[in-house]
């Protein structure tokens, strides 16, 4: 074998070097896009969906009371990010208490981002 023979494998191994971390470098920079793309995504679900928003009550219902509230609801239909309808709500809070047969709660985020909340009874 000649010196030439010898070099070829060297420079071959040594080429494929630079597209492997290339790409370890994309996947390293995508790899916050795509966690932060995936969480708004289960955000939204969470939101628009009725199972997603029946799950977020529940969660809150159940951890209400570390915080010194009482939340209680017998049905939920809609979601949080457009019609709410809670049926046999009870709250309390610090020694006071609200019961209503039903409450409806319709709103519309963007307004927030305006400071304005609509609030009718």
């Amino acid at each position: 074998m000649s010196d030439a023979d010898t070099q070829l494998p060297e420079a071959a191994a040594a080429v494929p070097q630079q597209p492997r971390r290339r790409r370890w470098l994309l996947g390293l920079l995508l790899a916050p896009l795509l966690l932060v793309l995936s969480l708004s995504l289960l955000v939204y679900g969470l939101l628009a969906s009725e199972a997603g928003t029946s799950w977020l009550l529940r969660q809150a219902s159940s951890h209400a009371p570390t915080a010194g509230v009482q939340f209680t609801y017998a049905h939920s239909r809609g979601t949080l990010l457009g019609r709410l309808e809670l049926d046999d709500v009870a709250l309390s809070v610090a020694g006071s208490e609200v019961d209503v047969g039903s409450l409806q709660l319709q709103w519309r985020p963007r307004d927030l981002w305006q400071r304005l909340l609509h609030v009718e009874s």
